[in-house]
C-alpha cells in the first residue's frame, strides 16, 4: 500500500484582502499615480504534510487580480503533485512560461517555495542560501517631499532615532535636487561621514555608486547640471 509523501505539494491558492492606500505619485514621470482601495493577495503553497509557504502578490499600484488568474492557470499545475524542495526545477519550468505569465507571478511562487523550504527544514531562508551573515545594515528611505527643508528635517529625525543612513528620493529636477543635496549637506556639516551617490541616469550609463565626501558632492553637481537623475544616501558618523 503506497503512502503519500508529506512533502508533496497538494495545493496552491491565493487569499485576497483589501487595503486603503493613501493617494500619491512621484513627479517627473518616474511613477504612475496611486491611491485608493486596492486588492492585495497572499499566495499559499501547501503540502500534504500540512507545511505552508507564503508570499505577497500585488502592490500599492497594482491589483492582485492582474496576476492571480494566470498564476493559478499556468503555474499552479507545474508544482502540484511534485516534491516541495525541487525549487530550481520549478524555476526552470516556470521561466519557460514567462510569455504567458508575469515575472511578478513567477517571483511570488518562487518566494513562497523558499518560505515553504524554510518551514519544512525549520531554518531561516538566509541560512538555506548560504548564510554568510546573520545581520545586515539598514537605512531609512524618504518619500517625495515638497521642499529641501523637509528632506533635511526628516534626515535629522531619522538620525535622532538611531538610523545610520538616509536615502533621499529627490524631485528629478536638477535645480531642485541641487538645493535638496546642498540643504542636507549643510545640516550635517559636522555629522556627515560621507555621501554615497547612486545614479539613475537618462543617459546611456550603468547605474552605480560614485565617490565619497567632497569629491562626491562635486560629481553630483556635474551629474545634475547635465540633466542626470540621482538618488543618494547621507551617512551619519554615529
Amino acid at each position: 500500500m503506497s503512502t503519500t509523501n508529506p512533502l508533496t505539494i497538494e495545493d496552491v491558492f491565493i487569499t485576497t484582502f483589501k487595503r486603503e492606500v493613501p493617494a500619491g505619485a512621484y513627479p517627473g514621470g518616474t511613477s504612475l499615480p496611486y491611491g485608493g482601495r486596492c486588492d492585495l493577495g497572499i499566495l499559499t503553497i501547501r503540502t500534504t504534510g500540512g507545511h505552508e509557504g507564503h508570499s505577497f502578490l500585488g502592490a500599492f499600484n497594482r491589483d492582485v487580480n492582474e496576476d492571480a488568474g494566470l498564476l493559478l492557470k499556468n503555474l499552479k499545475p507545474l508544482v502540484v503533485g511534485e516534491h516541495a524542495l525541487q525549487i530550481e526545477k520549478f524555476w526552470r519550468k516556470m521561466w519557460r512560461r514567462k510569455r504567458g505569465v508575469s515575472i511578478r507571478a513567477i517571483g511570488a511562487v518562487d518566494v513562497a517555495l523558499w518560505d515553504l523550504a524554510g518551514q519544512i527544514t525549520e531554518q531561516p531562508i538566509y541560512r538555506l542560501l548560504g548564510g554568510y551573515r546573520d545581520s545586515v545594515p539598514a537605512y531609512a528611505s524618504s518619500a517625495y517631499l515638497p521642499t529641501a527643508q523637509d528632506y533635511a528635517e526628516e534626515a535629522v529625525t531619522f538620525r535622532d532615532r538611531g538610523w545610520k543612513a538616509y536615502k533621499i528620493h529627490p524631485h528629478t529636477e536638477p535645480n531642485e535636487d541641487i538645493e535638496i543635496l546642498a540643504k542636507d549637506t549643510s545640516f550635517f556639516h559636522n555629522l556627515v561621514a560621507n555621501i554615497a551617490v547612486q545614479i539613475v541616469s537618462k543617459l546611456p550609463i550603468s547605474p552605480g555608486g560614485i565617490g565619497v565626501g567632497e569629491a562626491a558632492f562635486s560629481q553630483v553637481m556635474y551629474l545634475l547640471n547635465n540633466n542626470m537623475y540621482i538618488y543618494y544616501l547621507v551617512f551619519y558618523n554615529h
